[in-house]
């Protein structure tokens, strides 16, 4: 089931919600203004409640808006929450990573391979601004020192995974061996991810 992502930002047109049984369109200006609307609506009209109304309505507008837009972004509810804050386990993460790429010393991927992989990135709801502690943000934005230049035509649109904390202008660029090295067993990414 998929769910809005940020609940604050109000989509364009608004909150909608067409009752299925009756093609009827509600609307408002927040997601709770419009369930209380669509349990009226249906109160009124006799109809029985789904066992999750709100469910319904998130799953439809999700359906219904284009995620590349970036006005308004939905993600699956299987997935954890978007990462917000980098603490000391993505900077064990990035020292794991790092390590692994010094010992090995392997070569990066093909500039066409990191392209590909920037572009999902870049239109990924779980590429994310990180905030949190300054000393953990910079260890990670340390790991574009050894890409030794490289970049992407995505470089500007790229943040930070908000599954796994790494940078994403880094990571497009190293081999999965050594990625794999910084990932959490827990870590579920979403199904498009190159990453998964």
């Amino acid at each position: 089931m998929m769910i809005i992502k940020d609940k604050n930002t109000v989509p364009p047109g608004g909150y909608r919600f067409t009752d299925p049984t009756t093609r009827y369109t509600l609307t408002a200006s927040t997601l709770d203004g419009l369930l209380r609307a669509v349990v009226g609506y249906r109160e009124a009209n006799g109809y029985g409640q789904s066992s999750d109304t709100r469910g319904e309505i998130e799953q439809q507008m999700c359906e219904s808006y284009d995620p590349y837009t970036r006005q308004f972004t939905c993600r699956d509810s299987e997935y954890p929450e978007l990462l917000t804050a980098v603490g000391w386990q993505h900077v064990a993460s990035f020292v794991k990573v790092l390590a692994k790429f010094i010992q090995d010393r392997p070569e990066f991927v093909p500039q066409e391979e990191a392209e590909r992989r920037a572009e999902v990135c870049s239109i990924c709801a779980y590429n994310v601004p990180l905030s949190g502690c300054g000393v953990c943000r910079a260890a990670i934005e340390e790991t574009l020192g050894f890409l030794g230049g490289r970049k992407t035509s995505r470089d500007a649109g790229l943040r930070a995974c908000g599954v796994c904390g790494c940078s994403n202008r880094a990571q497009v660029h190293v081999p999965m061996g050594v990625l794999r090295a910084g990932v959490r067993g827990d870590a579920k990414f979403p199904p498009n991810c190159w990453k998964g």
